[in-house]
């Protein structure tokens, strides 16, 4: 089992974020909508020509079981995934058996835990988990982006996108709220040393519930 090189403290008390613990164990594999063996259509779109170089680190926040890390890790990048509940990351294991050495599964809350370790990272993916950020915790996680990502890393996030006056609701899963996000909102909470470089728009989630969400990339500027 791997353990990262910094201090892990128990998540037991980070409400609502380990409801989703409640959610894996109380769902079969796949059962849930979001819960696939393959990546989304549009994410293996967009790293489908990709070719990390050798030795590029990726972080993937709330990875679930796994899909989006394996297709990173077969993108050539050395992965850190990170997960709250238990039972997603031993069934993120399960599934992962033929990416040893490649993926390193974290059980642990990413916003308090996953980004006190101090490592940077080329990419960080975060794919449908922000829309599950906490009003609170909104500023501590995008801090949390900002600092773990190497001059010229990429942040690519699928999230939930605004339609109507819709902003935020219940979580139809887990304890807590869902916020749905513009480009333009993701974009401030970067800051300026960020520029958008890719802007696509899906659907995700199963036939009886599926959502708008879109999937943007921001890279750091280069410095002038």
């Amino acid at each position: 089992m791997y353990t990262p090189d910094c201090k892990l403290e128990n998540s037991t008390d980070d409400f609502p974020y380990t409801s989703w613990e409640r959610v894996y164990r109380e769902h079969t594999p796949y059962e849930l909508p979001w819960d696939s063996s393959e990546p989304h259509p549009l994410l293996a779109a967009l790293f489908e020509n990709h070719r990390a170089k050798p030795g590029s680190r990726a972080l993937d926040l709330g990875c679930g079981t796994g899909a989006s890390s394996r297709l990173l890790a077969d993108s050539g990048y050395d992965v850190d995934a990170w997960d709250v509940s238990a039972t997603a990351i031993e069934r993120a294991r399960v599934l992962s058996m033929d990416y040893s050495g490649k993926i390193r599964f974290v059980q642990g809350n990413v916003i308090t835990q996953a980004f006190t370790c101090n490592h940077t990272y080329d990419l960080i993916l975060d794919f449908l988990f922000l829309h599950h950020v906490q009003d609170g915790d909104i500023e501590r996680y995008f801090r949390g982006v900002r600092k773990s990502l190497r001059e010229g890393g990429r942040y690519v996030v699928g999230v939930f996108v605004q339609t109507g006056e819709t902003e935020k609701r219940a979580s139809l899963f887990s304890d807590g709220e869902v916020r749905y996000w513009t480009s333009q909102g993701i974009q401030q909470c970067l800051h300026n040393h960020f520029q958008i470089s890719l802007a696509s728009y899906g659907k995700a989630g199963s036939m009886e519930q599926n959502y708008p969400f879109g999937l943007f990339e921001f890279i750091i500027k280069p410095c002038p």
